[in-house]
């Protein structure tokens, strides 16, 4: 079953839109595709509850999830489930590293997961036919990693998702997994996309430094340095958060202390010597000092066809109008490049402004 049959089937039936198990090593963004779909289907990435299950080894915590009995502490808490569902409905549900939990937390999913509802310690019954459930683990992540990087011999991605599947069946009771409308094995990340979280964690700091505006460029030589000193196969994904933090955002820090970085700099993010380092990208920032001084002679040089603009020669006139309508209008739609190089690549206005000019310098008095 595909996710966008599962989305598709919106309500012919009691149970939660659709259920999955996201099996694969650490890392490799099984947490991450949740949260990519609560923003996709939900248009909010906080619409998730993630739920540790680690939390839930012991006996006595699986009444946590419903709520505590009356009598007990954390009685008029609620339950950690039924209450973060009952006060957000349309949301995905995150269990996270579901192998850990007891067995009895997997009584209580077979009612969600089969009738869509659960009886909180209350007594009211919480709705979960518009949530998503997700539950993730690493059973099998040693498959994986063994087989996947094993070179000396060729293992499709088929035989290993049938091992990995074969370790769910040994920890996991047939009906619980019979009431799964999907499960997904993620295979390891390859360097390409070690390559690309890179920038998207540069894009996050981007958006972190924008108040200071300070825009952030990285060199290809920098992105492979940092997939190369950050990529370990075993760990996925987190150890280039770690490097990206270690290397680029607390090097930065130092250098806004020092003075060397101001704000409205464009910053390069390069590597040299086994190293990352910072430039100040004068180019960029030169470029912005041009435009400013044209700009300043392009708004100059408009004010001098108007003011010589006069009935004497209405043609000249009427195309001084339609040009500056143009003008007017790249300016309105934030096309500031297109606004600047108008007035420099357009034959007829220069002609027309360098006749006004010279009128206007001839009648000044």
């Amino acid at each position: 079953m595909q996710l966008e049959e599962v989305v598709r089937d919106f309500k012919t039936k009691k149970k939660p839109i659709g259920s999955f198990i996201f099996l694969g090593s650490t890392g490799v963004g099984k947490t991450e595709l949740a949260k990519a779909l609560s923003a996709f289907l939900f248009n909010d990435e906080q619409a998730m509850t993630r739920i540790d299950m680690s939390e839930f080894q012991e006996k006595h915590a699986v009444s946590r999830l419903l709520g505590a009995p009356p009598g007990y502490v954390g009685y008029d808490e609620g339950g950690q489930l039924t209450e973060a569902v009952r006060r957000q409905p349309y949301s995905v549900v995150l269990l996270d590293e579901i192998e850990k939990a007891h067995p009895d937390v997997f009584n209580i999913l077979l009612q969600v997961l089969d009738d869509g509802r659960l009886t909180d310690n209350k007594g009211r019954t919480v709705n979960f036919n518009n949530t998503i459930i997700i539950m993730t683990s690493n059973l099998g992540a040693n498959h994986i990693n063994e087989l996947y990087y094993n070179e000396e011999k060729e293992v499709s991605s088929q035989q290993i998702k049938e091992l990995v599947m074969n370790e769910l069946k040994n920890n996991f009771r047939p009906e619980f997994l019979n009431r799964i409308d999907e499960t997904i094995v993620f295979n390891p990340l390859e360097k390409s996309a070690i390559h690309k979280i890179v920038k998207m964690q540069l894009d996050q700091l981007n958006l972190l430094l924008d108040e200071k505006g300070i825009k952030l460029d990285i060199t290809d030589y920098a992105i492979e340095y940092l997939a190369q000193k950050g990529f370990e196969p075993q760990y996925g994904a987190r150890p280039i958060k770690r490097l990206v933090q270690k290397e680029i955002l607390n090097g930065l820090s130092k250098e806004l202390l020092k003075g060397t970085i101001q704000k409205g700099d464009n910053v390069l993010i390069d590597s040299f010597d086994e190293n990352i380092v910072f430039r100040t990208n004068e180019k960029k920032n030169n470029i912005k000092k041009i435009w400013k001084f044209k700009l300043v002679l392009i708004l100059f040089a408009s004010n001098i066809l108007l003011y010589s603009c006069n009935e004497d020669q209405p043609n000249d006139c009427q195309q001084i109008d339609e040009l500056m309508m143009k003008q007017q209008h790249s300016w309105n739609n934030g096309n500031i490049e297109e606004f600047m190089s108008f007035y420099w690549n357009n034959d007829s206005l220069m002609f027309i402004g360098k006749k006004r000019h010279s009128i206007w310098l001839a009648n000044y008095p």
